[in-house]
C-alpha cells in the first residue's frame, strides 16, 4: 500500500486559478488511493477510491 507522506488538505485549495472545484479536487485524489470518508452516521470509515469523476 503506498502511503502518501501528505494528503491533500481540501480546506486551503484556491479559487483564483480558473480550475473548477471538481476539477481540483479529482487532480488531487487517484483510483486505488485509501482515504477517510465520512458517512452518514458522521463517522468516519476507511475506504478505497473505486473511481474519480471530473463531471
Amino acid at each position: 500500500v503506498r502511503r502518501d507522506p501528505s494528503p491533500p488538505s481540501l480546506s486551503r485549495l484556491s479559487l483564483g486559478d480558473g480550475q473548477s472545484d471538481a476539477d481540483r479536487l479529482a487532480s488531487k485524489f487517484e483510483e486505488g488511493q485509501d482515504v477517510l470518508a465520512r458517512w452518514s452516521d458522521g463517522l468516519f470509515y476507511l475506504a478505497t477510491i473505486a473511481k474519480v469523476s471530473t463531471d
